[in-house]
């Protein structure tokens, strides 16, 4: 599917950040209903960018049961939409489980949807535009040639002569909803891009300060070793200066009797 540009006046840098915001939010609700159901959509504000959140504190505040949450939390689980993790309750002695949600992964997976649609409605168009389909005037059904010709060009609920249907009227009506999805996943791939970049930054942060790190446990390494060194150097030359005073004491001591 091509990408196409958005038609969309420039935006200032708060209002572009506000409108992926919404996109994102948006998406995120679409997605999850898709999975879950239209429920899910409400855990959305809650697990969004709040990290690893306590499943008893998003049933409350979704105001579902804990047993209506979990089985939501397991489905959207199944696609790859939330994680979890397990603390054990100190107090309680039991275990907890936190659940975070999967933003990027769930975009990621709404392109695919909308790119399996796409797919969907493309073969749709060229076998509009291939063959020819016969309708019912009272709307009844709607057939093939082959399937019509089958049939008489009857319609098998009423009666009535089937009618040719108008190819250029469904082919808008597919172009459009061509053209809506490609817009939509323009915007999808926009938000892709924004988290590309920013775990782009996160990654050449992270070895900045691991580089920082290694250089800094190389320092105090040296630092130890010249510690080490000096003290080697001060223990070598108390030794050297013991030995010397031995000497000096033994040429005193052997000066001493010679005189007797």
């Amino acid at each position: 599917m091509k990408e196409i540009k958005s038609t969309e006046p420039k935006r200032g840098k708060a209002e572009q950040s506000n409108r992926l915001r919404q996109i994102e939010e948006e998406a995120l609700r679409e997605i999850v209903s898709k999975v879950a159901g239209k429920s899910a959509a409400e855990l959305v504000p809650i697990l969004k960018d709040k990290g690893y959140v306590d499943e008893f504190k998003i049933a409350g505040r979704a105001k579902i049961t804990i047993n209506e949450l979990r089985n939501i939390l397991y489905k959207l689980h199944h696609h790859d939409l939330v994680s979890s993790i397990r603390k054990k309750d100190n107090k309680k002695g039991w275990f907890i489980y936190y659940w975070s949600l999967n933003v990027e992964r769930a975009i990621r997976s709404l392109i695919r949807e909308y790119t399996k649609e796409f797919e969907s409605q493309t073969s749709l168009l060229d076998s509009r535009v291939k063959k020819n389909y016969y309708i019912c005037p009272r709307g009844h059904t709607e057939l093939s040639e082959e399937s019509a010709l089958e049939q008489n060009f009857e319609c098998i609920e009423c009666g009535e002569l089937l009618v040719l249907k108008e190819k250029e009227i469904e082919q808008r009506k597919i172009n459009k909803t061509l053209g809506s999805i490609q817009e939509r996943v323009s915007q999808l791939r926009e938000l892709v891009r924004k988290y590309e970049t920013a775990n782009r930054i996160a990654t050449e942060k992270d070895k900045i300060k691991v580089a920082k790190e290694k250089k800094e446990a190389r320092a105090a390494a040296k630092k130890v070793r010249v510690k080490a060194a000096r003290r080697e150097e001060m223990k070598l030359a108390r030794v050297k200066a013991k030995a010397k005073v031995k000497r000096e004491l033994r040429k005193l001591h052997g000066k001493k009797k010679g005189r007797k």
